[in-house]
């Protein structure tokens, strides 16, 4: 008999938080009988556990970036213009704020487990190395606090949303006397228009502290760009 076996409801139940991704909740769930019974009976909640094991208390956001598909926007209201698509994407996007599309309500899908872990390393990676250049060099993996984890997985997970949203459109950075012309001028006007319009309103969907720790997300990672840039054309020599 395994120990498993010997194991009541409860502790069952509590070894399932220990969880750390979805391919060892996998093979937990098959162990035997009462694992099975455990996960039928409290599957919303185990998933949860296990997200939350995943990402991190901002799994919320990761699920938000990984649930948001352009092409389901974009598709509904091709052929409106800019303004009105952006009306839309951003109706549509109030679906996503927490807690209406949270972990909790919503569990993730067997679909966007993968999509789930693979956004949680990246930000992890992101994470070692802005503990790696601000807290410690003695550390490869990160040592921030939880709260300090929470707030850069927060911000690491809204960026690359609103990367997903807005990073299609590459519109010119025009001024408005710049695109002040003929019909097509007025029409890439109110394009850039609209556009900013609704940046502008996903940004100020978060609180100003949220904003800041994303620009300072946003500035470290922009620093390691422009280093890696910059090191790539260094003379060997």
């Amino acid at each position: 008999m395994s120990s498993l076996d010997t194991l009541g409801y409860d502790l069952t139940e509590r070894l399932f938080t220990f969880i750390p991704d979805f391919g060892t909740l996998k093979y937990t769930v098959l162990v035997n009988r009462n694992c099975w019974d455990v996960f039928k009976n409290r599957k919303e909640w185990i998933l949860h556990q296990v997200s939350l094991n995943v990402a991190g208390l901002a799994v919320d956001d990761a699920l938000r970036l990984i649930r948001y598909n352009f092409s389901d926007w974009w598709h509904s209201y091709e052929g409106a213009s800019l303004c009105e698509y952006w009306d839309n994407v951003l109706d549509n996007y109030v679906e996503y704020q927490p807690p209406v599309w949270s972990a909790t309500k919503h569990p993730v899908k067997p679909n966007e487990m993968k999509s789930l872990e693979k956004v949680a390393t990246e930000a992890e990676r992101l994470e070692d190395l802005f503990s790696f250049r601000h807290k410690s060099r003695h550390s490869q993996k990160s040592i921030l606090t939880s709260n300090e984890s929470f707030k850069i997985s927060r911000a690491v997970y809204r960026l690359a949303l609103f990367r997903k949203i807005f990073a299609y459109w590459d519109l010119p950075c025009y001024t408005v006397t710049d695109a002040w012309g003929g019909e097509d001028d007025l029409n890439l006007w109110r394009d850039i228009l609209g556009l900013n319009w609704a940046r502008c309103n996903f940004l100020e969907s978060f609180t100003i502290e949220e904003r800041w720790e994303m620009q300072v997300v946003a500035r470290f990672a922009s620093e390691m760009r422009d280093q890696l840039v910059t090191s790539d054309y260094d003379d060997p020599n």
